[in-house]
């Protein structure tokens, strides 16, 4: 069990050993930066929890509980939370094409899977009207999926290219029409309601993503089923941020770290679930951001524009500019992509070693200026996240006000 999770043999160690000793909680907490292997982990406590063949719970296992689990069907699971689900498609979709082969079709059609199970109808039970908004996309996405499958020959060509183009343009949209990266309290409620179903073992699981952006309605009535949890069911927290969940939350489950993984588990990670052996990238996020099926551009050259306007001539009108980065980063994500770049910029600024104004390559902007544009970025992407502003409206604030910092710095 927990093959498939490189690196973090610690915690992975731990989990493993509670669960062959039938003493993994009943409520847990992954914690953890992105890309470290939270998700993928929790997806295995899941198939494992509900494996019939146990003890051994291996992941090429061929019980129907290990099947249905392997290709995120099994009904005593739910998943719920925001994710850069069209940047993970996306991945795996080049991942598959450049390398078809049963691995990297299970690796899409997993992506794919965590978007479409976020509408299981257990979800929006009682919420029909706005589960309509993404039905037609949903639908694409089943019929762009049919015949891409594990064990069976996958289309070939132009047709794979235009399958997955479908896949991609709907999951965008889909996330698109979303609006909110809060976990609805009607979810919640929901999860309450079939936690409570009685069940013949424990093998029900509800994965809560990003489980740290929900807002005090939808924190309240989980606390409410986290305070005694039915004895069927896991309830698996995930976050980047867990200080940002309270403490009557973080207080009713067990936490279990997942540091940032090292370059060398990234780069297996790399080669053995991407299938990337060229060597132009070494991390995880930097591999999924240059994805050539997302932007044209690249993430990292549209951070980099982003910052030549912030320190150009101070008459410089940027209006047009950032337009156009703006629609770029719109139509490589929606909302994600927005996030997507602005943790970009972050990881630009710890980069950055040339001046526009000095016009010297390997002239380091002042560590002061580094520092104020982070702290200007952090609390740019709260306002798109926490106070649902529009992402162009963000990006434009933010230019402004890194600019107004460059210039007192100056």
């Amino acid at each position: 069990m927990f093959e498939n999770v490189i690196g973090q043999k610690k915690v992975v160690t731990s989990i493993r050993e509670q669960i062959q000793q039938n003493q993994f909680p009943r409520a847990v907490l992954f914690c953890g930066p992105a890309y470290s292997g939270k998700l993928t982990a929790a997806l295995e406590v899941a198939r494992v929890l509900a494996c019939t063949a146990k003890p051994s719970g291996e992941w090429g296992c061929t019980c129907s509980a290990c099947v249905q689990h392997r290709r995120l069907t099994h009904p005593h699971l739910l998943i719920t939370g925001s994710r850069y689900v069209v940047q993970d498609i996306a991945a795996c979709a080049e991942a598959m094409r450049s390398a078809p082969m049963d691995a990297t079709i299970y690796l899409f059609v997993r992506s794919v899977q965590k978007l479409v199970r976020r509408f299981d109808p257990i979800l929006w039970d009682g919420e029909e009207a706005r589960l309509s908004k993404v039905l037609g996309h949903l639908e694409s996405i089943g019929d762009a999926m049919d015949g891409i499958e594990p064990g069976t020959p996958i289309p070939e060509g132009s047709d794979l290219d235009a399958r997955i183009n479908r896949v991609i343009d709907a999951a965008a949209k889909i996330t698109a029409s979303i609006g909110s990266d809060n976990i609805p309290i009607h979810v919640i409620r929901n999860i309450s309601s079939w936690a409570r179903l009685s069940s013949p073992e424990r093998g029900k699981v509800a994965i809560l993503e990003n489980a740290d952006r929900m807002h005090d309605g939808s924190r309240n009535a989980l606390l409410k089923i986290l305070e005694e949890p039915p004895e069927a069911v896991t309830f698996i927290l995930l976050s980047t941020n867990p200080a940002a969940l309270p403490a009557t939350i973080r207080s009713r489950v067990r936490p279990y770290v997942f540091p940032e993984r090292s370059e060398e588990d990234s780069l297996q990670v790399l080669q053995k679930i991407f299938r990337d052996t060229s060597g132009h990238v070494n991390s995880i996020r930097q591999y999924i951001m240059q994805n050539s099926l997302l932007s044209n551009t690249g993430f990292e050259a549209l951070a980099r524009r982003f910052l030549e306007l912030v320190v150009a001539n101070e008459s410089a009108q940027p209006e047009q500019p950032l337009e156009a980065i703006a629609a770029e980063v719109a139509a490589s994500a929606g909302r994600d992509g927005h996030r997507y770049f602005l943790e970009e910029l972050v990881g630009a600024c710890r980069r950055i070693l040339w001046s526009e104004r000095g016009g010297e390559k390997g002239v380091a902007l002042p560590l002061a200026v580094l520092e104020g544009w982070n702290r200007e970025i952090a609390r740019h992407q709260r306002y798109m996240e926490t106070l649902n502003m529009r992402p162009e409206t963000v990006l434009q604030s933010l230019c402004l006000a890194m600019r107004e910092h460059h210039a007192e710095v100056h």
